[in-house]
């Protein structure tokens, strides 16, 4: 696994605070975030209400286990961005 420790102690923090929750909103600023989906509506559609079971590092990514069958990957860079909303929604 590359060696990113930062993104391991993100990991570690948003694990301790997300897991366990339920998202509430999802709010999704340009439409080249979302690489999967046809629309944001469906995305944030997807998300919405969904519990956080796990945050595992795969790599370079941060991948959200959620209670469906779905997951969410989110890559190194855009970590930040994850926290800066939890801080400013939390």
């Amino acid at each position: 696994m590359a060696e990113l420790p930062e993104l391991e102690v993100t990991r570690t923090v948003l694990a301790r605070e997300l897991v366990g929750k339920k998202i509430k909103t999802v709010e999704v600023s340009t439409k080249n975030v979302i690489k999967r989906h046809k629309t944001k509506a469906q995305f944030t559609d997807l998300l919405a209400g969904r519990k956080i079971v796990k945050i595992e590092r795969k790599g370079a990514y941060l991948v959200w286990q959620l209670d469906s069958p779905d997951v969410l990957v989110v890559e190194n860079y855009r970590t930040m961005s994850v926290l800066l909303s939890l801080r400013r929604f939390g």
